[in-house]
This record gives structure tokens, C-alpha cells and sequence, in this order.
């Protein structure tokens, strides 16, 4: 598409990026926008379909790959419908897992290693006072 604006390095530049193109850090839908705006620079890098499909799912990180990558996906849409419903679970089950953390905070419960509880141990006073020295003595 624009592959005749560009000089010749910096097309082979673009086709190093798009080679080396990894999601990291970001959204799905910002690791698809630059996808798309390498793949119309230079569209001799995955001519067909399913090398574009190929080339999304490899970049994904591990835990949107594993659960895109299970299933065949013909189209490039299906492969980005599904990585962004992956990610949006991924995100609801992370927002669920601090919620509940916090609230077994506020509880008195400390988490420890995974959904272990543990009572607080109670703030100790200069004092010592007999609800803390109750409590120590059990």
C-alpha cells in the first residue's frame, strides 16, 4: 500500500519490526494497531491470511497466546476477537483477585501464599495492654 513512499532501508527496517513485533506491555488492541500499521507498510511481510494470523499470534504475550493459540483460527479477526475477550477475562479475574484480597484485609485475615488465611497478629502497645497480653497467651 504505501511500500512505494518509503526508501529501501526503511522498508527493510519496517520488516525487522514487524519480525521482531511482540505485544510486552501493551493493550491487545495497541499491539494491533501497530501490527496493522507495519503489515500496510510492507504487506510483502505476511501476504496471505494465515501468515498474518501466524505472525499476531506468535507476538501475543504468553498468557493471551496460550489461550488464542489452542484454537485454529482462519481469519485475523477471529485471532483479535479472541485476544481481546482473553484479556478482558485476564483483567476481570486480576480486578476479582485484589478485591478480594482487600477485603481480606479489612477482615483481619492476612493472605498468605495463595488463598491461605492467617489471623493478624494484633498491634502490640507501649503498654501491653490485657487485650494484647490476652491474646499472646492463648
Amino acid at each position: 500500500m504505501f511500500t512505494e513512499y518509503f526508501p529501501d532501508s526503511d522498508k527493510r527496517k519496517m520488516r525487522e519490526d514487524f519480525r521482531k513485533l511482540k505485544q510486552g506491555n501493551r493493550t491487545v488492541r495497541e499491539y494491533e494497531r501497530e501490527f496493522t500499521h507495519l503489515l500496510n507498510c510492507v504487506p510483502d511481510v505476511a501476504r496471505i491470511e494465515q501468515d498474518r494470523v501466524e505472525c499476531f499470534v506468535r507476538g501475543l504475550r504468553p498468557g493471551v497466546f496460550r489461550m488464542v493459540h489452542a484454537f485454529k483460527f482462519r481469519t485475523f479477526a477471529e485471532v483479535l476477537d479472541r485476544a481481546l475477550w482473553v484479556e478482558h477475562g485476564n483483567a476481570c479475574e486480576r480486578e476479582e483477585r485484589e478485591h478480594l484480597r482487600k477485603t481480606k484485609e479489612r477482615n483481619g485475615l492476612a493472605v498468605v501464599r495463595g488463598d491461605s488465611l492467617v489471623p493478624r497478629s494484633p498491634r502490640s502497645t507501649r503498654g501491653g495492654s490485657p487485650k494484647a497480653r490476652d491474646l499472646c497467651d492463648v
